[in-house]
């Protein structure tokens, strides 16, 4: 590819579908690998992510309390005392 070409298809998936298209018949071809590129990256990234979530979710199991601890009294009064 041109230099001008390949910059414009490192951005963007729609710039290459642009540039394939004046390819002739080697665009499918190239189309298709942008593509592929494409999609393994976003694998990669959807599992990146699944284990921030799956770390985040353990460190809320391990830390944070599974309820709210009740107190005697309100806070902020104190209790009132017979006698």
């Amino acid at each position: 590819l041109p230099a001008a070409a390949q910059s414009l298809t490192e951005d963007s998936v729609a710039a290459a579908g642009r540039v394939a298209t004046e390819l002739g018949p080697q665009g499918g071809a190239y189309i298709s690998e942008v593509r592929n590129a494409f999609l393994s990256g976003l694998a990669v990234s959807c599992i990146v992510v699944a284990g921030v979530a799956a770390g985040g979710s353990l460190f809320a199991l391990r830390f944070l309390p599974a309820r709210a601890v009740r107190t005697q009294g309100v806070v902020g009064r104190p209790e009132a005392t017979e006698g």
